[in-house]
C-alpha cells in the first residue's frame, strides 16, 4: 500500500485552494514509521496526500519534527482513493524549519 505526496507553492487566499500546477510529485511512498520532508525545495503553501490503495485507509500526521510519535488512529484519516489536503499557513518559513509527513495503514 503506498501514497502518493503532492507539495504546491502556492494557495488561493479567498478560497484556501491549491493553485496548479504542483511544485514536487512523489508517487508510490511506502507506508512506515519513516518521516519524509515536505517542502525542501520550495517554500511549500498546501500538501495533498493521495491514498494510492483500494483496499483499506491511511492516517496521516504532518509535523514540525522528524522525531516523535507517528501517526496513530487519532491523526487524520485518509480512505481509500481519497484525498487529504493540508494548508501550510506559515508562509515566510525558511527551508531549514522543514515539515515532515507520517501515514501508517487502518488496522
Amino acid at each position: 500500500m503506498t501514497i502518493s505526496i503532492f507539495e504546491y507553492a502556492d494557495i488561493n487566499e479567498a478560497s484556501g485552494d491549491a493553485i496548479h500546477p504542483h511544485h514536487r510529485r512523489r508517487t508510490g511512498q511506502a507506508l512506515s514509521a519513516t518521516y519524509l520532508a515536505i517542502g525542501e525545495t520550495a517554500l511549500t503553501r498546501c500538501v495533498e496526500v493521495y491514498n494510492d490503495s483500494a483496499t483499506t485507509g491511511v492516517h496521516v500526521r504532518i509535523a514540525t519534527a522528524s522525531s516523535g510519535q507517528d501517526a496513530t488512529q487519532g491523526d487524520y484519516y485518509i480512505g481509500p482513493d481519497a484525498v487529504g489536503t493540508f494548508l501550510i499557513q506559515r508562509k515566510d518559513r525558511a527551508l531549514t524549519n522543514l515539515l515532515y509527513i507520517n501515514a501508517v495503514a487502518d488496522t
